[in-house]
This record gives C-alpha cells, structure tokens and sequence, in this order.
C-alpha cells in the first residue's frame, strides 16, 4: 500500500459447508454471487507475499507444523445442537480444550481462548466446518498473537498457532531505554546494563524477516505486538486466510532492530508492504500483504470493517476524521480496491452525521439473501443514541433504519446474520442477558426476543454464526461453557 498507512477490516464470514445425517442443513449463501455494482476500477492485480524464506538476522526455528486436523463431531453434541427449538438457548457442557505446546497446565488457556479487550468477533471457516479466533489484550496477560479454533459439532477449542514472541509488557521500561540511546542521550551504567538485557532478550524474540519486515522470531513469523480485532476478523474462504488487518501495528522501528545487532546499516523496509496481515492454513504462518492498489489511508480504530460479500471480495465503508472516508469494494486474492460512490455521490461525512453511513466502532454484517448490508452502533464517544444504517447493493444507496434498541459497538456486543432464519442478530449481553435482538431486513424493524433457556453472563461475549447448524453461538469473555441460541 503506497500510503504504509493502516487501513480498516473484516467481518464475520458466512460460509457454506456439507451435512451429514448428523447435521443440521440450513443452505448456504453463495460465495461466488456478484455484489457492489456501482463502482469504479481502482487499479490491477498485485501480488502477495511468500513468508517461506529464512530469518534475515537471528536465526530462525525448523519449519512449523501443519495445522491440525478439524476435530471430529460428537454424536451426543450434535443431537443436543439438533434438539435446541427455535427462541430457545442452552449451554453446551465445559469445552474441551486442547492448548499450545507448554500450556497444557496454564489458567490462561483453560476454557480456550478466553475473550480478549475489543476482539468479540470469530471468522468462521466453511472448509473446517468452524469458526477461529485470534485477538491481543491489554497486556493481559501480554499482547497475544495466538490462533484458535473452535468446532461446535464437538464442543471442542483447539490452539492453531501458540502466542509466540515472549513478553513484550514486561520490557517497556528498557525499549524506553534503548529510545534514548539510539537518540543519543547519555545514561548511567545500570541503565546501560538494562539495555543490554533488553539487547539479548530482542535478539531471541525478534527477528527480520527476507520480506524486509521485523516478526518474532518464530518460524509462524507471528506479529509483533498486534493491536485488537475490533469488529474486523474475518476468513477469506479461497485461499484459506484468517485476516487480521490492524495485527501489524510495528511499534518497534529497523533503528532498534539496527542497534540490537549491531548492524553497519539500518535494515531497509520491503517495498509495497502493508500492516495487513493474515494467518495461512495452509503453511501455519502469518504473512503480510503488500501491492495494495487504492486502499483507503485510516489509522487506528477508524475502521468499519470489511464485509463478506462473495469468493475474495469485501466491502470497506466508514466516515471518519483521521482520513480514509469512503466506501470500497475490496479484492482480497489480487489486493485491488475499487471506489463505490453509494447516494449519488453525495457526502459521506454528511450522510454519517444524519446517522445514514457507517461511523468508526460500530458492527456491520451482510445478508445474501437481501444483498444488503446491516451497520449498527457506533463508539460512544460519538453518540450513545442507538443508531442503524442499511445499505443495498440493488440501490447503490446508504438510508437510516430503524435503531436498534440498544446502544451497541465492538467493544461489547456481536452481530450475525443468521441465514436459515432471515434475521440479523445482535447479542448485547452487558446490557440485557437475558434477551437478544433481531433486525428483519424486509419489514426494517427490531424485534426484542426474551429467549427459552438460560441468560448469558453479563459481560461482553465473543462468537459468531454457525451456519452448518443454523444457531448463534457464544462464550462469555470468561466462561468455561459455550451458549447456544435459535433464532
């Protein structure tokens, strides 16, 4: 991407997968069906990276594994899932859990995963008939490049790729150090000492990867303290890549890289490269994108999110002030952007203050069925009143839909479409968790729904939709049991 700038993402995918007589068939979406007519040509093709190559400056570890297999279902499981009534919920029993290598004992990965801060949104994969997760936290324990997955056939959590990269946190005193000294300022013989511990522990944790970018030193080349989620995960179910666009935050520059290893030249950063990243189930490693063509310039949390809408393809809507206002139609596998001009071409920064286009922290998802696109919610810090955008493909045009009726962002509610039941659903459990809300596209209208079953707790929930068998499926940010629900 010619402007190196972060740029915003993904959304929950909505994949088609076989059934056996096990399953419940709900039909899927098609992957392949055209969406965002009114555009314009953006630029061509571009490649992608190759993150197979050796370390380019600290030595690098044997290949990694393949990913493992998808667990097999469980019959007593599935007839449960099967036998959940349509406005009913349940709790599955406690997850099984299989951990990273030497976390086998660990409190943090007992029930999983666990939720991390801003990262409620799981991607499901159509190929693996589950859904995966990754997501940092607030330094708690530490900012985490780990990858999960969860089947719900079996119940089952199992660890992808472990957190590699070791404790970034627990050495910012001395980064802020070696700052110092790169800059040129003189210090003290116990804080030349502290440099140099922070020195050998950079050397085993860091690495400069071919490409011309600096990873840990893993052979998955995870991301170097990657930032949250948000509401911007996703699955491009092609070329079998979990995205997780903001990953790349590279807090730490080449200078730092320079002096740790004491080289004559400060590395040179590859050409055309982004902060986009994305884990490989295929090669079980994380890459980077680069040769995006027309990407939008936005920082930060400024993101919408990208939404699914077919085979490579996603869409990018969000106005904000840090830059990168529009709308764009995305192609994951050639890394071209092309401009959608939605309303005629009318302003969408004065769309979005009559509460008509999409604003930063809020959750987006898209109906096939309907070829639109829900938003709802917005970060607080822009407006507590409960607010929702609809857009239509057939149209080309944002409106302002009926609220939902309650305040939602990607802090602490999800979104899913629920394909078998034609509804858009919003789960808020912090606000209310004994109820949850569906959007019915052809009418425009909420529906409030005091489900049969259990309350989930009250505490942001991470989950997604699984359509093999037509439910919603959620696990409390600390809970050792996944929640069920039919719409």
């Amino acid at each position: 991407m010619p402007t190196q700038r972060l740029f915003a993402a993904a959304l929950l995918l909505l994949g088609a997968s076989s059934c056996d007589s096990n399953e419940v068939h709900t039909g899927e979406p098609d992957s392949g069906s055209d969406s965002g007519r009114a555009i314009e040509d953006a630029g061509s093709d571009a490649g992608l990276i190759d993150a197979s190559a050796e370390d380019g400056g600290a030595p690098d570890a044997a290949s990694p594994p393949t990913v493992a297999p998808t667990p097999e279902d469980v019959p007593d499981i599935v007839a449960q899932i099967n036998a959940l009534a349509r406005g009913h919920a349940m709790y599955l029993p406690t997850v099984t859990v299989h951990p990273p290598a030497g976390y086998e004992d660990h409190d943090w990965f007992r029930y999983g995963p666990g939720g991390r801060d801003f990262c409620n949104q799981m991607a499901y994969a159509p190929d693996r008939q589950s859904a995966l997760y990754a997501g940092a936290n607030h330094g708690s324990p530490h900012r985490l490049n780990d990858v999960w997955e969860y089947h719900l056939g079996s119940n089952t959590w199992q660890a992808l790729y472990g957190p590699a990269g070791g404790n970034f946190n627990s050495r910012v005193a001395q980064k802020r150090l070696v700052q110092r000294l790169i800059a040129g300022e003189e210090l003290t013989d116990a804080e030349l000492s502290e440099t140099e511990e922070y020195r050998t522990w950079w050397r085993d944790n860091v690495m400069l990867h071919p490409e011309g970018y600096l990873s840990v030193n893993d052979p998955g080349h995870g991301p170097l303290e990657p930032w949250h989620t948000w509401d911007t995960l996703n699955y491009d179910p092609v070329n079998r890549r979990l995205m997780w666009p903001f990953a790349a935050a590279q807090p730490f520059g080449m200078s730092m890289h320079q002096w740790a290893w004491d080289l004559p030249e400060r590395p040179t950063r590859g050409e055309n490269l982004t902060k986009m990243v994305y884990f490989d189930l295929d090669s079980n490693r994380w890459e980077l994108y680069r040769d995006q063509v027309g990407a939008p310039p936005v920082e930060s949390n400024a993101a919408l999110s990208i939404i699914h809408v077919g085979g490579t393809r996603f869409v990018y809507a969000t106005a904000h002030w840090r830059g990168g206002t529009g709308m764009f139609l995305w192609d994951a596998g050639t890394g071209v952007w092309t401009r959608i001009r939605p309303n005629d071409g009318a302003s969408l920064e004065s769309l979005a203050e009559d509460g008509a286009f999409p604003q930063p922290d809020g959750l987006g998802e898209y109906s096939p069925t309907h070829d639109a696109i829900l938003y709802v919610g917005q970060g607080v810090y822009i407006s507590r009143a409960p607010r929702a955008r609809l857009y239509r493909f057939e149209t080309n045009e944002w409106t302002a839909t009926a609220p939902p009726p309650v305040q939602a962002s990607d802090s602490d509610s999800a979104l899913v479409y629920a394909e078998a039941a034609d509804r858009f659903v919003l789960v808020h459990p912090g606000h209310d968790a004994t109820r949850v809300y569906e959007y019915d596209v052809s009418t425009e209208s909420w529906q409030t729904r005091a489900f049969d079953g259990p309350a989930l707790r009250s505490e942001p929930a991470f989950g997604y939709y699984d359509p093999r068998f037509g439910v919603v499926v959620m696990q409390p940010r600390r809970g050792s049991r996944v929640w069920v629900y039919r719409p």
